[in-house]
C-alpha cells in the first residue's frame, strides 16, 4: 500500500500532529476570558479609588473652609471686622 494522497507530507511520514507545540482555540479563549475578567476587576478597582480620592479631597476643604469660619468668628469683634473688610 503506497502513501495516502489524502494527507499531506507530514502525516504521510508519520508524523504525529498532536505533539507539536501550540495551543488550541479552546484553550486561547479560555485564557482570553480570563484576562477580560482580570481586566474588568482592575478597572472597577481603580474607578473605586478615584471616588474615594475625590471624597478625601472634598472632606479637606470642607475641614479647612470650616477652621477658617470657625477662626474668622471666634471673637464678636473678629465677626465685625470681617463683615466691614472687603477683599
Amino acid at each position: 500500500m503506497g502513501p495516502n494522497p489524502f494527507l499531506g507530507a507530514r502525516e504521510s511520514a508519520g508524523v504525529n500532529l498532536k505533539s507539536e507545540s501550540g495551543m488550541t482555540l479552546t484553550e486561547v479563549m479560555i485564557v482570553s476570558g480570563v484576562m477580560m475578567v482580570l481586566a474588568l476587576g482592575m478597572a472597577t478597582m481603580l474607578t473605586n479609588v478615584g471616588r474615594q480620592q475625590k471624597a478625601i479631597e472634598v472632606k479637606g476643604n470642607i475641614t479647612q473652609l470650616s477652621q477658617g469660619v470657625r477662626g474668622l468668628a471666634s471673637t464678636p469683634a473678629s465677626i465685625q471686622n470681617s463683615l466691614l473688610t472687603t477683599d
